[in-house]
């Protein structure tokens, strides 16, 4: 009993202090270009539904697209900390309607599913 409260203990205190499943270079890269590549589409004004048709298939949906042109991005950090999904921070500046620019960070969550799926993460 003392050994299981105590490998109960010893898990509990490694998912408290950051450490558990850790996500591959690969996997990491992987969302980082999915991610670009549906951001580069929304900077061109691409259709969403052009991603669907990629080499390797992605739904990016964002309610942002239909209020704001995407003048710029720039992704930054990675959280890889919480499977199944990876967050990437992304610094975006934006174009309203009435010509107005306007910069955002947000952060998207990225599930690498088949179709991979990217939504803009609302906790963050």
């Amino acid at each position: 009993m003392r050994i299981l409260i105590a490998t109960m203990l010893i898990v509990c205190l490694g998912s408290a202090l950051g450490c558990g499943p850790k996500r591959s270079k690969e996997e990491i890269e992987r969302g980082r270009q999915a991610l670009n590549t549906a951001l580069t589409a929304w900077k061109a004004g691409d259709s969403p539904e052009r991603l669907k048709a990629t080499a390797d298939p992605m739904e990016f949906s964002d309610d942002l697209r239909r209020q704001f042109e995407l003048v710029d991005y720039s992704i930054g950090a990675i959280d890889a900390k919480e499977p199944p999904y990876l967050r990437y921070s992304v610094k975006m500046t934006f174009r309203d309607k009435r010509g107005q620019t306007s910069e955002r960070e947000v952060v998207y969550s990225v599930e690498l599913t088949k179709p991979i799926r990217i939504v803009r993460d609302p906790y963050f």
